[in-house]
């Protein structure tokens, strides 16, 4: 475990969690002191402190592996302290006549929707798909018909297209502009806000189910469920058990609204029957009395010397009025204010009816007494078991340290898984663009295939034509061969043509030389005769 004094590793993380949710608030002037550092100060021992006290925890103002693992869960991401006053309400013990447990509690101011708007509608709008409409329509419906089932309210979705509406859901992520950002997956579930806001935010990159299964998915009613109930202006309850209560963990499933949602709803609007299902009270006598039932000022019954005494709150004539009645004729005033007729009748019944009811309480409250006596002495030896305990504590204060350091990295992985999302989904996003693209080049490549196929049909007749031709051509080259052989042939005939011309020629000549010769040579002889 860590404390006071010490600079642990990945504390920052810690601190940031606890100043999201209005536990921390470091002053800016102070430079030694701020959330973003790891330095255990004495602002966050006190956070601690109320953190642990509204959660269960030992209020030891030490970061022990309990409180970190209460941190780890998932939860809503509404504030549990806001401007530094805590919405979880601390019970002690009062010596009053009659004794409430109620673990629901109210935001600052007690913000609530005005008494004309009884009847809210709301609308689905988000910046990113996560679920299909019909589920998350369907989840929403049912969360709201369990509020409108015990409160003043009915819930209808306005028609779509409609471009208002009092109440507005969607699913964002990280920075969407409200001004309470998400952290991505694990951690923040989703967050509403109070009356009249009216937005109601799921965290988008968590893991969604109508029927979640295994232990990363989140129920998409049960988160509803709680966050309508801050859109009506609850804030957060300590009872465990409660829809109120901030965490809740994956793969669970928590709809059905518990006696302390019912109480704190019916307790902000003056719903009529309240203070009677908390009492036990005759159910004839909200007819006549509506009881003022609020976390600071709740109906008290004084016994003794004073009297029977009932805090009344009259109707909306007298709205505001209290009036303390005593004795008959206190009565018959009262029969007179909250009845059509009088009778002596009913005003003595009614008398009794309180006078019994006096007793009842008289006795319960010495009943109460003792039981709170004897929780006072379980918690004291309680205290001795923890003080015997504190030796192991000890013992493992080594491994809570140890446990810091996991804690951290778990967030460091944390913040790579949401990197890794986000690029896991940039990616997807890519992938579906370039299998658009690789859809048009199919079709592309297809109409090329078929002209392909075309070309080839073309070419296989201009294959065949070739071959033919080329037949064709060596069918000429052999006569052109035969031919030149021939050709060849000739030429040497010719040649051997040409010599015996030439012999033949020059024989011609001899001979003629020789006739030349043989005629002259009469010729000499005439002439020599």
């Amino acid at each position: 475990e860590s404390q006071k004094g010490q600079t642990v590793k990945g504390l920052h993380q810690f601190k940031l969690y606890l100043k999201k949710f209005g536990y921390l608030n470091y002053d800016p002037s102070n430079k030694n002191s701020r959330a973003d550092d790891d330095e255990f100060d004495e602002l966050l021992e006190s956070a601690l402190k109320q953190y642990q006290a509204n959660y269960h925890l030992k209020a030891t103002g030490k970061l022990d592996s309990a409180t970190i693992k209460e941190m780890m869960l998932p939860r809503c991401g509404v504030a549990d302290v806001v401007k530094g006053k805590n919405s979880i309400p601390t019970h002690k013990k009062r010596k009053l006549g009659i004794h409430t447990v109620s673990h629901y509690t109210f935001p600052n101011g007690m913000p609530k929707w005005d008494a004309s708007k009884r009847s809210l509608t709301y609308r689905f709008k988000s910046a990113v798909e996560v679920v299909g409409l019909d589920d998350l329509r369907s989840a929403c419906a049912s969360a709201f018909k369990r509020w409108q089932d015990v409160s003043v309210f009915t819930f209808e979705e306005a028609p779509e297209g409609s471009a208002e509406a009092d109440i507005e859901i969607g699913f964002y992520r990280g920075d969407h502009g409200d001004g309470s950002n998400f952290d991505g997956k694990f951690g923040t579930l989703a967050h509403a806000f109070s009356p009249e806001n009216g937005h109601f935010h799921y965290d988008a990159d968590e893991s969604w189910s109508v029927n979640p299964q295994g232990d990363t998915e989140a129920d998409l009613e049960s988160v509803a469920v709680h966050e309508i109930g801050h859109l009506l202006g609850l804030g957060h309850s300590l009872d465990q058990s409660a829809i109120m209560f901030s965490e809740i963990s994956y793969g669970a499933i928590k709809r059905d609204l518990q006696p302390d949602d019912i109480q704190g709803i019916q307790a902000l609007y003056s719903y009529k029957w309240s203070m009677a299902l908390v009492m036990g009270l005759p159910m004839w006598l909200p007819n006549m009395l509506e009881y003022v039932y609020c976390p600071w000022h709740k109906l008290e019954l004084y016994l003794g010397n004073k009297s029977p005494m009932v805090l009344l709150k009259f109707g909306e004539t007298t709205k505001g009025v209290e009036h303390g009645l005593k004795g008959n004729t206190q009565s018959k005033k009262l029969m007179n204010a909250y009845c059509d007729h009088y009778s002596v009748e009913m005003a003595s019944i009614a008398f009794v009816e309180l006078l019994e009811i006096t007793e009842a309480i008289k006795l319960k409250d010495g009943e109460a007494e003792t039981y709170i006596s004897e929780i006072e002495t379980i918690g004291q030896a309680y205290e001795d078991m923890q003080t015997q305990n504190q030796h192991l504590l000890q013992q493992v204060a080594e491994r809570d340290d140890y446990n810091i350091k996991l804690v951290s990295e778990s967030v460091k992985t944390k913040q790579g898984q949401s990197f890794l999302l986000s690029e896991k989904q940039a990616l997807a996003k890519q992938l579906q663009q370039v299998n658009t693209s690789l859809g048009s080049l199919r079709l592309r490549i297809a109409h090329n295939e078929e002209q392909l196929k075309v070309y080839i049909t073309e070419a296989l007749k201009s294959t065949q034509e070739d071959r033919r031709l080329a037949v064709n051509l060596e069918t000429v080259k052999w006569e052109l061969a035969d031919a030149e052989k021939e050709l060849k042939w000739l030429k040497s005939a010719v040649s051997s043509s040409e010599k015996e011309y030439e012999q033949i020629q020059r024989k011609m000549d001899e001979i003629q030389n020789e006739l030349d010769n043989e005629r002259c040579f009469p010729v000499t002889i005439f002439s020599t005769l």
